[in-house]
């Protein structure tokens, strides 16, 4: 099995689960979707974040997770 790199990443979501737990979703190239559930509330206000540079950091951080967890 080929290990999937933050290169092959086209997309990421997130789904609200319930009481502060957030299921990620990680689209990749060759159409596989990787999903991690997290309750890290602090990444997911950053993902919102106005500042640009503040959501694009969040975004490697939860892409990373979800690899991880997938890994």
């Amino acid at each position: 099995m080929r290990k999937t790199k933050k290169e092959d990443v086209k997309q990421l979501t997130k789904d609200f689960v319930g009481y502060g737990h957030y299921k990620l979703n990680v689209a990749i190239e060759d159409g596989r979707v990787l999903s991690a559930v997290t309750g890290d509330t602090e990444l997911m206000s950053r993902l919102d974040s106005e500042l640009e540079s503040e959501q694009e950091q969040a975004r490697r951080e939860a892409i990373e997770f979800v690899l991880l967890e997938n890994a």
